[in-house]
């Protein structure tokens, strides 16, 4: 089965069962230099951090080969890079949830490069750079809500052009929720290109590659003159919005981002060392899921926060993540 996007979210939340890796020594050593050790009064619970981090940071990193007929063959469908994105998403909320310090986090990601040594030889090395959207990025969780609505073009493309109206019309709400983000953020920020600090800077480049999409998606048959024009003024954007569309946005933006079942699994997995995970998430279920994720079926993970990556539902029906955090 391909590698989905939902694999990559799911197994940064799963459990640890190595209990020998010879990575963890960077946690759990008792030299001075030890990365807990600058964490006396959590060291049990920066300990079990570290060696989550560590092995999601090893993971995205590494490109499993085979040779076949003296070919080498990649058995990952996601490249490195984009594994690494990923994994800088699900930082965000993971240190948002936990409290825990970027230098703890950044030291973990230096850390790596000195490990190398124990990787397995019939892996490719891809060095992960930590991207905070915590520090280096402007409005962050409508950054990742937007990098994710670009990052599923397709997917999003595929209901669109799908015979069921009633997932097409779910489909439309979600797009102009993320149109009227993009809308306010690029009227605030870079229109003018007033700010010149680099987290508008990267702010303002996704923007651009929302637009893209955007503008793409828009001319699909049965979208034309359907999607408000970005280049119109805000008010005239969000008057040419269906009135439903109005209130859903105005509800979305007032939701609590910690309500969600991704938030108590992250919490919950974490302390419990991600036992957890495998009551929650049958192996059958996963794979249906991912397999649904990217091939037409529930997508909450396009919205931008954990809460719509609804990880708990067998729906089979679209799920485009348009929907108030308060309904879970």
């Amino acid at each position: 089965m391909r590698k989905r996007v939902w694999d990559l979210f799911y197994e940064f939340t799963n459990d640890i069962t190595e209990k020998e890796n010879p990575l963890f020594v960077v946690c759990d050593n008792d030299d001075d230099d030890d990365i807990v050790e600058s964490y006396p009064s959590k060291k049990s619970e920066y300990t079990q951090y570290c060696k989550i981090l560590l092995k999601n940071i090893r993971d995205v990193s590494l490109t499993e080969i085979q040779s076949e007929n003296n070919r080498i063959i990649f058995k990952e469908t996601l490249d490195s890079n984009t594994r690494c994105t990923y994994l800088n998403k699900w930082l965000y909320y993971f240190i948002k949830i936990h409290s825990v310090p970027e230098e703890f986090i950044r030291k973990i990601f230096e850390a790596v490069d000195g490990l190398k040594v124990f990787f397995p030889k019939n892996h490719i090395y891809t060095k992960c750079f930590y991207d905070s959207y915590t520090s280096d990025y402007a409005e962050p969780e409508d950054a990742i809500k937007l990098s994710n609505f670009a990052d599923n073009y397709e997917v999003i493309g595929k209901i669109l052009m799908g015979e069921n109206p009633q997932q097409r019309q779910r489909c439309l709400k979600y797009i102009y929720d993320c149109a009227y983000t993009y809308k306010k953020l690029n009227t605030l920020y870079c229109k003018n290109r007033v700010f010149q600090d680099l987290k508008y800077i990267k702010l303002c480049s996704d923007l651009e590659s929302f637009n893209t999409t955007y503008n793409d998606l828009s001319m699909i048959g049965s979208l034309i003159e359907k999607l408000p024009d970005l280049d119109i003024l805000l008010h005239e954007f969000i008057a040419a919005l269906p009135p439903s569309v109005k209130t859903d946005i105005h509800t979305t933006e007032q939701t609590d981002f910690f309500r969600g079942p991704l938030k108590s699994k992250i919490t919950t997995g974490v302390t419990a060392g991600f036992t957890p995970a495998r009551d929650w998430f049958s192996a059958r279920n996963r794979a249906a899921k991912a397999s649904i994720l990217l091939d037409g079926g529930p997508n909450e993970m396009l919205n931008n926060s954990p809460d719509s990556w609804n990880m708990e539902s067998d729906n089979t029906g679209y799920n485009i993540g348009y929907h108030s955090t308060e309904d879970y």
